[in-house]
């Protein structure tokens, strides 16, 4: 079982740990088996208005693979605590690209089918349940890696920069991820961007399943380690301010849609998305230098205030200059946010419990991500696009009012306990 280290005078605790830890073709190979992930909910909000849908039902299916997602990866993680990644990363693999072009070749006569008196009954259904299965299908990847981090080094200081790795890396891929569909969708076609994570996610989780180090019956044997329930409810905390930064992401990439759309670039949403992540993964990055004189607990609570009134800013830009302003420094905040809730999260749960505990953090950002782009895609149709920014002021409140009830289950100490019993220092 996984014990909590203290690294010795000659381990290096900053970024040269973890190629010390694990291959580089490991780390590569985890970094881009995630960009399919980040592109699904990008490229299914951007294919279906070009094939007839409103914003409205674009919205619904791209929370309907949020939803799909979240439903999906504790599953995935419950079989990987008991079997290991191996095996399920590849079948999971092969069914998402099947889901992906099944999306792109019956989406159109769906859409199609759900207008006008010779509508379809279930049409709608259909293709919800396609997006769906595009979401439940996703091998976590970042999930995985989280896993073998923990397993390297328990709960010593060198989580701090695995999670900032990993949370860089998600940051990367989610610049990359809507990069790649802005500009597939808007220089060869607006199926492009679902062709390519079809492919993409074959290729790219391969590779993944060949670089992860060997895994041991002791890796997947369910540990002895009970799961309190004060390190369940920190779980929980853990898992609702995820799905208040998936309510930031969704909000902000369906509210940006539309604002877009009215400005003539509407293939260009996924490149403006784009800024935020970008100056998220830059500030992820910078956190090993820094992260250890400001505690997780104390962390969060700055962030989430910080969240909140960059959300606000949203509503004042007018032209496409200003809103990239603005998402660039709504990115400042956003990296550290997931680095101090994913490593919370890891500190308080038990390792036999860890690929699922993970996937459910995971699960938390695309619950927040579906049922925020649902409603910011009503809000938009209905009041318009600036009007949908506000529900990214809602995940703002959510992650500032989370790190507080997480402040109170700490009982007011500056310490935060790990699973297995101690504390670490704040």
């Amino acid at each position: 079982m996984p014990q909590s280290q203290t690294p010795s005078p000659h381990e290096q605790t900053g970024w040269k740990a973890l190629t010390q830890a694990v291959s580089t073709g490991f780390l590569a190979s985890a970094a881009v088996g995630r960009v399919p992930q980040a592109m699904m909910a990008v490229a299914v909000l951007t294919y279906l208005p070009a094939v007839g849908a409103d914003f409205s039902r674009a919205g619904l299916a791209s929370g309907a693979v949020g939803i799909g997602s979240a439903l999906g990866a504790p599953v995935f993680g419950r079989l990987v605590d008991r079997y290991g990644p191996r095996m399920l990363l590849g079948v999971f693999a092969l069914v998402q690209g099947a889901a992906f072009a099944a999306f792109v070749l019956f989406a159109p006569s769906l859409v199609a089918s759900s207008e006008g008196a010779g509508s379809l009954p279930g049409a709608d259904a259909l293709l919800l349940g396609l997006a769906a299965l595009i979401g439940a299908s996703c091998p976590q990847v970042g999930a995985v890696a989280r896993v073998v981090w923990r397993r390297k080094f328990g709960t010593d200081a060198r989580m701090t920069t695995a999670m900032s790795f990993e949370s860089t890396v998600d940051e990367l891929s989610f610049v990359i991820g809507p990069v790649l569909v802005g500009v597939l969708a808007s220089t060869l076609a607006p199926a492009a961007p679902l062709v390519f994570s079809a492919a993409a996610v074959v290729v790219a989780v391969g590779l993944f399943i060949r670089s992860l180090p060997p895994v041991h019956a002791d890796d997947v044997r369910p540990e002895h380690t009970p799961l309190t329930s004060r390190a369940a409810a920190m779980i929980a905390v853990c898992a609702l301010g995820m799905v208040s930064m998936g309510t930031i992401f969704g909000g902000t990439l369906t509210a940006l849609l539309p604002f877009a759309t009215a400005r003539g670039i509407p293939g260009a949403t996924g490149l403006l998305y784009g800024a935020m992540s970008l100056t998220s993964a830059v500030f992820a990055l910078t956190m090993p230098l820094w992260a250890h004189r400001v505690g997780p607990l104390v962390r969060w609570g700055l962030v989430g205030a910080a969240l909140t009134g960059a959300a606000l800013l949203l509503q004042a830009a007018d032209t496409v200059p200003a809103m990239v302003a603005c998402l660039l420094l709504l990115g400042v905040p956003v990296g550290p946010s997931m680095v101090t809730i994913f490593e919370t999260a890891g500190r308080v749960s038990p390792s036999g419990v860890l690929a699922t505990v993970m996937t459910v953090m995971g699960s938390g950002i695309v619950t927040g991500t579906a049922l925020s782009s649902a409603a910011a895609g009503r809000l938009a149709d209905a009041h318009g696009g600036h009007a949908a920014f506000f529900v990214a002021v809602a995940g703002g409140v959510g992650v500032l009012v989370t790190g507080l009830i997480q402040a109170l289950l700490s009982r007011g100490r500056l310490q935060l306990p790990t699973a297995e019993g101690r504390s670490s220092e704040q």
